[in-house]
């Protein structure tokens, strides 16, 4: 294969993409966790993809994608058959995050670990806010013992959602066992046994105890000082915190409606137990939506989605609506009571709440994002691309937050008839992501109403 190889290194150099594609193919097919080749493959397929630019080409390739992605479904047991569907369609559109994603996952589930952490690693520079790509990486390079490397992606991943408290306790116990291999202490063979002073001892080990042991300590203690102090709501919510981070969901919800039926009055407890219902139908609308982009026919699971988005919604609406009422100067109560309120279809009294909240300079962006979005659902389109400017002016980075920002004042000048604007924007994203949800098909559809007059 090293022949094949260096041949198709050659041709690629000589600008021969076609024949150097064909080369790299053959090479995985025999060695699927080449340590180079399918980067090297990716490499030729984009500036192949650059060097055809045009509307015409990109029409092509993605008419190209639809068979070996409606192929790929025939496989649902074979995971390399479908990492070489995936394969078949990336020669076309070698930047679809969307297949590269599939493509990874395939080949994770047919055991070439090496072959999808190139995959995802590939995902992460180009797009480093991608949480599938990242939890992935870092997966993949923890199951491989290369702790540092793990970290890297964890560690992102933990800043993009901090709430985690599975991923960060996860990184804090790689953070640990990467200190202790820098310092050489697992050669010891036992960490107690490498220091001889029993309270140094003991004082190390609390560092480095794992976070399901530091989570049980915290959940005995709170335990302890509750039964100490029965009524005190500090206590009663720290323990339903503890709980609800250890999974113990129903255990937190019945501490906490038991403490309201005694203290009616506490904004805190009526607080905690409202967002943790919320986030309790949050995680079971997350796996139902995971469950229908799978089955996206069953009506059965359809149904059942709508209705926990029905009920988050509705307690949703009631809680911000009763928190908001108790604290009428808050604006980030507005922007949550209007997230509320919006998801449950109530536009214009969403809209009210956006109004008030981008009065706060602190959440002036994610209120005119959501105004933006509320106009549009509205159709009022010209007032919609307002909106998306404003939020524009406040966030300038070409990131995958300002691309969709890009994309929705596109669609609102659209709706607007300001086609030459939309279509400026239009391609000022394709020129920065080929590929980028539909806005070739925009792009084009779009020009022929310009020309068309």
């Amino acid at each position: 294969m090293d022949n094949i190889y260096n041949k198709a290194c050659r041709t690629a150099n000589m600008g021969n993409y076609e024949y150097a594609i064909e080369l790299f193919r053959e090479v995985l097919r025999h060695e699927p966790e080449h340590p180079e080749a399918r980067l090297l493959l990716r490499g030729t397929e984009r500036r192949r993809a650059t060097e055809q630019a045009g509307i015409f080409a990109a029409v092509v390739a993605r008419l190209k994608v639809i068979f070996p992605v409606l192929k790929a479904l025939l496989y649902p047991h074979k995971p390399r058959k479908k990492l070489e569907c995936y394969e078949d369609a990336l020669e076309r559109l070698p930047s679809s995050t969307l297949l590269l994603i599939r493509a990874g996952k395939a080949a994770h589930k047919a055991g070439l670990s090496d072959a999808a952490a190139t995959i995802f690693k590939d995902i992460v520079v180009r797009a480093p806010e991608n949480k599938k790509a990242l939890r992935y990486a870092g997966e993949l390079m923890e199951q491989k013992d290369e702790t540092q490397e793990a970290l890297k992606y964890l560690n992102r991943l933990l800043q993009l959602d901090p709430s985690n408290r599975e991923l960060a306790g996860r990184v804090k116990n790689l953070e640990a066992e990467a200190h202790m291999r820098k310092s050489k202490m697992e050669e010891a063979g036992s960490f107690r046994d490498m220091i001889k002073d029993k309270e140094v001892a003991e004082e190390s080990v609390k560092r480095f105890e794992t976070a399901d042991e530091k989570r049980e300590k915290q959940l005995k203690q709170a335990l302890e000082e509750l039964k100490a102090e029965p009524d005190n709501v500090s206590k009663i919510i720290r323990l339903a915190t503890l709980l609800q981070d250890d999974n113990q969901q129903e255990r937190a919800l019945k501490l906490l409606k038991k403490a309201r039926q005694k203290h009616p009055d506490s904004f805190d407890i009526r607080q905690k137990l409202g967002d943790m219902q919320i986030r309790a139908l949050d995680t079971k609308r997350r796996e139902l939506e995971d469950k229908l982009r799978d089955s996206p026919e069953d009506t059965e699971l359809k149904a059942k989605a709508e209705e926990i988005s029905r009920r988050r919604n509705e307690i949703a609406v009631r809680e911000y609506r009763w928190r908001a009422e108790r604290h009428p100067t808050d604006r980030k109560l507005k922007l949550e009571m209007g997230y509320a309120l919006f998801e449950s279809g109530e536009t214009d009294a969403a809209i009210a709440q956006f109004q008030q909240a981008g009065q706060d300079s602190h959440l002036e962006l994610d209120a005119a994002v959501m105004l933006g979005r509320s106009f549009a659902k509205k159709k009022q389109y010209d007032l919609a691309a307002e909106q998306f400017q404003r939020a524009l002016s406040r966030h300038k980075t070409m990131d995958a937050k300002g691309m969709n920002l890009y994309y929705e004042l596109a669609a609102a000048l659209k709706g607007a008839g300001e086609k030459e604007e939309a279509l400026n924007i239009y391609k000022r994203l394709y020129s920065h992501d080929i590929g980028y949800k539909d806005v070739a098909e925009q792009m084009e559809s779009l020009r022929k109403e310009v020309e068309a007059g």
